[in-house]
C-alpha cells in the first residue's frame, strides 16, 4: 500500500528530504498513527503491518513529495495493508475526528495528552520495537501531515492554530526561541506573528517544520516582510531535538 499526497499545498513542503528532518519525521509519525488506528480497527497487533519505507516521490504535478509504503509483516499475509488502502478515507477521518475518546486517536488528541506530550512517548507512538524511530516521532507533525493529505492545507499559515496538533504552537515556538537565546545568545525578536532572534545583523525566524521557506505564504511571508535583511530559519522540530546542531546550521546558510 502506498500513501502519498496528490499535490503540494501552497506554502507547504511535503518533501521528506527537506527541512532537515522535520518533514521526514512527519511521514514516519503519520505512518505509525495510521498503523495504530488500523490495528485497533482490525483487532490485530500493530506489528502485523510493516512500515516498509518512507521515501521521496515525484508527484503527477512534477513536485517532490513523500511516499509511505505499508506491507503485511508476513509473506502472503492476511491482506492487512490492502485493507488500509481500501479503508483509507475511514482511517483518515478517525484520526482527524475521533469517533470516541477511548480510541487510540481519541486519546492522542485528548486534553490530558495534549498537556503531557509535546512530541511522542510510550503512551502514544513510542514502543520498544520502534526504538530506531524514537528521535523522529512526533504525533503533532504526523497529524499535521495527515490533515494535509485530507485537503486541509493551511498548517497554521493562515494564523489559526486551533486544531489539536497545532494548539499552543506559537507559545512553543517562543519557548524554544528563548531556550536558543539562553544557550547561544542573540536578541529575541518578533517578526509579524512569529518569534525569532537577531544574531549580529541577521534575523532568524522560527518556523513550523512543514512550512516551505523557499516559497513562503501567509504569516511566514508577512514575517519575512518585517525583517531588515533576508532571514535564516530555524524550525521547531530541530530546535527541540538538536539545539547545538540548529545553531551550527545557521552558519551554513
Amino acid at each position: 500500500t502506498l500513501v502519498r499526497p496528490s499535490a503540494i499545498p501552497a506554502g507547504v513542503t511535503l518533501n521528506p528530504l527537506a527541512q532537515s528532518g522535520g518533514v521526514k519525521a512527519a511521514y514516519y509519525s503519520a505512518a505509525f498513527i495510521i498503523r495504530a488506528v488500523a490495528a485497533e480497527r482490525l483487532d490485530i497487533d500493530p506489528d502485523e503491518i510493516d512500515i516498509s519505507s518512507v521515501r521521496q516521490a515525484e508527484l503527477p504535478t512534477g513536485d517532490r513529495g513523500g511516499e509511505i509504503v505499508l506491507s503485511d509483516h508476513l509473506a502472503n499475509g492476511a491482506g492487512f495493508a490492502s485493507w488500509v488502502h481500501e479503508h483509507w478515507e475511514e482511517l483518515l477521518t478517525e484520526v482527524l475526528s475521533p469517533s470516541r475518546e477511548d480510541t487510540f486517536a481519541g486519546q492522542l488528541v485528548s486534553a490530558t495528552h495534549l498537556l503531557a506530550c509535546d512530541s511522542s512517548g510510550y503512551d502514544c507512538l513510542r514502543q520498544y520495537r520502534n526504538m530506531t524511530y524514537h528521535s523522529l516521532l512526533d504525533w503533532r507533525l504526523g497529524i499535521s501531515l495527515l490533515r494535509c493529505l485530507s485537503g486541509d492545507t493551511a498548517v497554521g499559515l493562515d494564523g489559526r492554530f486551533e486544531t489539536p496538533e497545532l494548539a499552543g504552537w506559537p507559545e512553543l515556538a517562543s519557548q524554544l526561541r528563548d531556550a536558543f537565546c539562553s544557550a547561544f545568545g542573540g536578541v529575541p525578536a518578533e517578526f509579524g506573528d512569529l518569534p525569532g532572534v537577531t544574531i549580529g545583523d541577521r534575523p532568524v525566524v522560527v518556523v513550523h517544520p512543514l512550512w516551505d521557506t523557499n516559497a513562503p505564504t501567509g504569516i511566514l511571508a508577512a514575517a519575512i516582510s518585517e525583517t531588515a535583511a533576508p532571514p535564516r530559519y530555524l524550525n521547531t522540530f530541530n530546535i527541540h531535538r538538536r539545539l547545538s546542531w540548529s545553531y551550527l546550521s545557521l552558519a551554513e546558510d
